[in-house]
This record gives structure tokens, sequence and C-alpha cells, in this order.
């Protein structure tokens, strides 16, 4: 292990942080420092696999089958005054290692750091909900296992508040949304970026996955019903014509009803292999042909209710023929308030307007590919600045 040392028995106290960062044997990271020990079995653990680098917090090279993404690499490191732009890198590069290391023998609590992901998701939700929207919408470039999972947390996390349950219940929607997918976590992102139709072996792969996530989330130790439902029902229908145990109408778990409905939203608005991704008004078109059929009627409208037909951080041209970014919806769900980033000659503003859509007698003409305008990205992200 070149400048690694084993961890020994008097290096932790349960109940306190650790002042070091912990290592497996391969060089991947166990436990990151200022992390708190909480229980005899975490000890345990670490003290039977665990390893400090002689230089403290010096990360070690490690022999990776895959180059590892820049988000993982910097996932631990918050910054002063730090934007939901960052704060999604960092969630990203957080669910990375939390994957990655959902495959060794012994896990170190995995429940414990998806639950404290959650509850992280579900305060930024709170606090900046909007700003957290519009970073997952404009992010069509990073890992899709893990955006999607992401984004799944976070639109589960506003369906279940305005049906009213409680933030616990909520807690164990968010897990398991991050997880639902575990199954098949490695070919996730493949399978997302083909191009050509999925194979018979692949299509069964396919319809296997709840049943492997639901039972690789029980050998780690996840005892919750709410979290396991999702990852075991969340390709049920309320018609019947789902999968696996082709569960209907309120046979299926409520938990699960709300994952599917933000499941199939978020699927339906990124880029696939085949084809690029639906505007958010064609997505809910999608959508709202589902309602009754395959998902639920009310939590469909919840949705739409919520984050309008212009979702925010979608690109729109205005009946002014001016070009913005929607930051806000508005009390209709298809007046939102835009911060103009172009004039209706396309020339950059040097100071953002803000049109109220309802106010200002002016709409939406449509949403705009954000693809085409690459170089208006820096000017989306100072609509949010700061994360405070």
């Amino acid at each position: 292990m070149g400048n690694f040392q084993p961890v020994e028995h008097h290096m932790i106290e349960v109940g306190s942080p650790i002042s070091q960062s912990i290592f497996l044997k391969s060089g991947d990271l166990l436990f990151k420092s200022g992390r708190t020990v909480m229980t005899d079995r975490q000890k345990k653990v670490l003290v039977a696999q665990g390893y400090i680098h002689l230089v403290p917090e010096v990360v070690p090279d490690t022999v990776e089958e895959d180059p590892v993404p820049e988000y993982a690499v910097k996932y631990a490191l918050p910054e002063p005054n730090e934007t939901v732009f960052k704060v999604k890198e960092r969630w990203l590069g957080e669910l990375y290692h939390i994957f990655k290391l959902s495959k060794s023998p012994l896990v170190v609590n995995f429940s414990y750091q998806i639950i404290k992901l959650a509850n992280e998701i579900q305060w930024v939700c709170e606090y900046h909900p909007n700003g957290i929207l519009a970073a997952f919408h404009i992010d069509s470039t990073n890992d899709y296992g893990l955006i999607h999972a992401l984004h799944c947390g976070i639109i589960s996390e506003i369906i279940a508040k305005q049906s009213e349950l409680t933030r616990s219940q909520r807690l164990s929607i968010i897990a398991g949304a991050l997880t639902h997918d575990l199954g098949m976590a490695k070919e996730q992102t493949a399978l997302h970026e083909q191009t050509t139709d999925l194979t018979d072996e692949q299509w069964q792969e396919l319809a296997r996955h709840p049943s492997e996530s639901y039972k690789r989330l029980i050998e780690l130790g996840v005892d919750d019903k709410d979290w396991l439902d999702i990852a075991l029902h969340h390709h049920e229908r309320i018609d019947g014509s789902g999968y696996p145990h082709k569960l209907s109408g309120e046979l299926i778990p409520l938990s699960v009803r709300i994952m599917s409905v933000a499941d199939t939203y978020t699927a339906l608005v990124r880029p696939t292999g085949s084809r690029v991704g639906n505007s958010g008004k064609r997505a809910l078109v999608i959508l709202y042909k589902e309602r009754g059929v395959g998902l639920e009627t009310g939590l469909i409208d919840i949705l739409i209710n919520v984050i309008g037909i212009y979702p925010i951080g979608a690109l729109v041209r205005l009946s002014t023929k001016e070009l913005g970014v929607v930051i806000k919806c508005g009390k209709k769900i298809a007046e939102p308030k835009v911060s103009v980033l172009l004039s209706n000659d396309l020339q950059p503003l040097k100071y953002h307007r803000i049109r109220d859509t309802k106010q200002d007698d002016i709409s939406v003409e449509e949403e705009v590919a954000l693809n085409g305008h690459l170089a208006l990205i820096p000017a989306i992200k100072e609509q949010w600045n700061s994360f405070v």
C-alpha cells in the first residue's frame, strides 16, 4: 500500500468525527474525514478494512477501469457561497462514491450515507427549489444513471411535499429514488446512450432490474418498506400493465406512485442516444396522456401545477422575440417569470430584465433547445449566483 498504514483501534472513537480520510486497500475512499463514526459496527469495519495515508488528505492514484469523472474527485470539497450548480456536482460525486462502495463486500452503513444525501436534497428543495430545478434541467452531459437518480429525488420530494407527506416519509421516497436502478447502475448509462434498438437480452435485463435492485438493497442492509417498494415496483402501472408483478391501482404504494411520475418525467426531458430530450412542454403532454392509465392523475396534476409548462431553467422565446430563461413559475402554468438574456435582435443584454408573462402582456412563444445556445449557460447560471 506504499504510503498507507492500517487503521488501528485507538484511532477511532464512536460518536466522534475522524480526523483523516480512510481508504480501502484498493485506494478507494471508504470514509471521509470530518464524518462521525456512528456505531461500533462502523468502527469494526473501518479497523478491519481501512487504511490511512501517511500524508494527510492526499487521495492516492488508483487504477480505474474507466476514467474517474471530475465531480467524483472534487465531491467532498464544498466552497464558500456554494452555487446550486456546484451543489449538483458535489451530489454527483457523493452518489458516485456511494454506489462504488456498495460493491464492497462489507459496506460502511450504506443506508446512512444515502439518507444523509437525501436530507440535503430535502433541505435544498425547501430553501432553493428554483435554483436546483434549473441546475438539473440544463444538465445534459453528466452520467445518466447518476443525474437521473438525483433528478428523480428532487422531483419526488416536490410531489411528495405537495401531497402532504411527512418529512420522514419523503426521506424514504428520496432514498428510493436515488437507488431505484441500483440493480443496473453499471449498464444504465450505456443503454441510455445506445443509438440502436435494444436486443432481446437487454430487454430481459431491463425487466429484471427492479428485482435486482430490491435484492441488492436488502443485502446492503436497507429495511425501510417504502424505500424497498420503490426499487421493486417503480415500473408498475396503474392499469396493471407494468412489471414485475402487474400491480394496479392502489395496490401500488403511494410512495411508488409518486416516484414513478418523477421517474417518467425526468427520463422524458433528458436526451438519449437515439433522440434529443423532449421540451418540458412536450414531456408534460406525454405525461398528461398517462393520467389514470399508467400514472396517477392527481400526482401528474401536482407536478404540472408546481413546475409549469415551461420548467425552471428552460430557455424560451417570448412574443417580443426576446430570448430568456424561466426563473419562476407563475400562478398559471403557462405564465412564468422570465429573465431576458438576449434582446429581440439577439444581442446580449448588459443587465437582464425580468418579464412577468402574466403582467407584462406578453407570452411565451416556444421553448428553445439549449444546445443551440450553449454560450448562454454562464448567463443562465448567474440567475442563481450563490447558495446561502
